[in-house]
C-alpha cells in the first residue's frame, strides 16, 4: 500500500468519525472522579468503537503509520506529523495503573483491549471476567481518558491533512446509478438499454405506444400535473426564458421566492437529459402532488418493481388551492407542508444536486 493511499483511507475513516464525534460533543471540563451521565456513557463508548482502529498496529490505519507516511509524503511539515505521533505514542504508553478487586495490575491500554474484545467487539469470557472486578464509575474514566486523548490526535491530523491530500473520492461519477431494489428478484429483468444510466433498475425500455398506454390509462387530472411540469421545465431551459410564463405556472405566494427564476434557469441548464415520471403522487388530502424528475434519461423505459433511489432525482412539489388550481410550488426536495413554510429557500438551492 503507497503512502497516499494510507492518507486517503485514514481521511475517508476520520472524516466519518468526526460525523459521531460532533454529535456526541461532550464537555471537555470534568474531572477524573465524575460519575457520567447516560449521553456520556454512550457517547464515549461509541467514539471508542469507532477509534479503536486508529489504535491498532494491525490496521492500516493504525495513526503512527499514518503519520510516518505523512511525513515522508509532505516532508515540509515533518515537525508537526512528529509532535502528534509524540502525542499519540504518549497515550498509548499511558502510565495510568487500574487495580482490580483481586489484585491484577491494568495499565490502561490494556483495560481498553478488556473494554473492546470483552464486551464490543467479540465477548472474550477472561476479559469480561477482569472488566466484572472493577467498578463501573472507574472503568469509565480511565475509557474517556483514552478516548479523550486519542481523539484529539485524531481530529488534529485530520485538519492537517484534510487541505494537503487530494483524494480521489473528491470527484467521483457514477457510469450507473446506485439503486436497492426492494425485492429480491432475477437479474435477467433488468432491460433498460436505452438509458444505460439507470440499467441498474428492474425494467425495461419503454415503446412509444406504450408510453400512450401509459398516459391513456392517467386520469385528466395526472396528465395535466405531467403537463404542466414538462412545460415548466422546457420554459425555464430556454435561454430566452419567459419570467411570465413561468410565473403563470408558479404558486401565486411563492413569487418573491423565484425571483426572476434565474437560479431555477441555471440549474435545470446544468441538468443532463431530464426525464420526467408518468406517475403523479398525492398527499392524503389531495392538496398537493409531486412528480419525479430524472437525470441522464436518454430514453423512456418502464419500472417493474420497487426500488429506493437517491442520486439525480429531484421532486417537483405542487399544490392545489381552488383560487389557483394546481401550481408548482418548488423543485427540490419534497415538501408536505406548504401552508407552515412558503419559503422555497433550499429547496431550489438543492434542484438536482447530489447530497
Amino acid at each position: 500500500m503507497t503512502d497516499l493511499t494510507t492518507l486517503e483511507l485514514f481521511l475517508f475513516t476520520a472524516a466519518e468519525y468526526k460525523r459521531f464525534s460532533d454529535y456526541y460533543n461532550l464537555p471537555s471540563d470534568h474531572s477524573i472522579y465524575e460519575g457520567f451521565t447516560q449521553r456520556d456513557y454512550i457517547g464515549i463508548q461509541t467514539k471508542l468503537i469507532i477509534l479503536r482502529k486508529y489504535g491498532s498496529n494491525k490496521d492500516p490505519v493504525f495513526l503512527e503509520t499514518v503519520l510516518n507516511a505523512a511525513e515522508r509524503e509532505y516532508p515540509q511539515y515533518f515537525s508537526v506529523f512528529k509532535t502528534l505521533r509524540e502525542e499519540f505514542n504518549s497515550i498509548q504508553q499511558d502510565g495510568m495503573q487500574t487495580f482490580l478487586s483481586d489484585g491484577k495490575e491494568k495499565s490502561l491500554f490494556s483495560l481498553i483491549e478488556d473494554v473492546m474484545y470483552g464486551m464490543y467487539l467479540h465477548a472474550d469470557k477472561l476479559k469480561i471476567d477482569d472488566l466484572s472486578k472493577i467498578d463501573k464509575v472507574l472503568l469509565f474514566s480511565a475509557t474517556r481518558k483514552y478516548v479523550e486523548g486519542l481523539e484529539k490526535v485524531v481530529l488534529t491530523t485530520f485538519e492537517q491533512l484534510q487541505p494537503l491530500v487530494q483524494t480521489g473520492n473528491q470527484n467521483i461519477t457514477f457510469n450507473k446509478a446506485p439503486v436497492i431494489s426492494v425485492e429480491n428478484v432475477n437479474s435477467d429483468i433488468q432491460g433498460i438499454t436505452g438509458s444505460p444510466y439507470w440499467s441498474n433498475i428492474f425494467g425495461k425500455d419503454a415503446t412509444d405506444e406504450e408510453t400512450r398506454n401509459i398516459l391513456s390509462n392517467n386520469s385528466l387530472e395526472d396528465n395535466y400535473i405531467i403537463l404542466l411540469c414538462a412545460s415548466f421545465l422546457e420554459e425555464a431551459r430556454k435561454d430566452d426564458f419567459s419570467a411570465n410564463e413561468l410565473r403563470k405556472m408558479v404558486f401565486p405566494p411563492t413569487y418573491k421566492d423565484w425571483g426572476s427564476f434565474e437560479k431555477i434557469h441555471t440549474e435545470i441548464k446544468k441538468a443532463k437529459d431530464i426525464g420526467w415520471s408518468t406517475r403523479v403522487r398525492y398527499n392524503d388530502k389531495h392538496d398537493m402532488a409531486y412528480v419525479h424528475i430524472f437525470q441522464n434519461v436518454k430514453g423512456a423505459f418502464t419500472i417493474d418493481h420497487p426500488h429506493v433511489i437517491s442520486q439525480d432525482i429531484a421532486v417537483i412539489t405542487l399544490v392545489n388551492e381552488r383560487k389557483y388550481g394546481w401550481k408548482i410550488f418548488s423543485i427540490g426536495e419534497r415538501v408536505t407542508q406548504y401552508k407552515e413554510s412558503l419559503s422555497l429557500g433550499e429547496s431550489i438551492r438543492r434542484l438536482l444536486k447530489r447530497k
